[in-house]
């Protein structure tokens, strides 16, 4: 729940960048729904590529590599100190 408010987040940032850029860039020709075009290929992407499901797996390979590698380095902290 937490991973989706922030991919949620970042997509109404995506939106607000588009919308504040459409009127600037209006002169070049550019269709004036590109930026529902842009979202739309999005959301179909992430429709076949579960983007969520993806970063929760991936989150948990993170935090088990990153354990491994903190519990090796205080394995060689304790065996490097004088007392042990």
């Amino acid at each position: 729940m937490i991973i989706e408010f922030f991919i949620q987040a970042m997509i109404s940032l995506f939106v607000l960048i588009l919308s504040l850029l459409n009127p600037v860039i209006g002169f070049l020709d550019i269709p004036n729904d590109l930026s529902t075009q842009i979202l739309d290929i999005i959301l179909g992407t992430a429709y076949f590529m579960p983007v969520v499901d993806l970063g929760i797996m991936l989150m948990i390979s993170l935090a088990l590599v990153s354990w491994h590698a903190i519990w090796k380095i205080i394995q060689r902290v304790w065996d490097a100190l004088p007392f042990t």
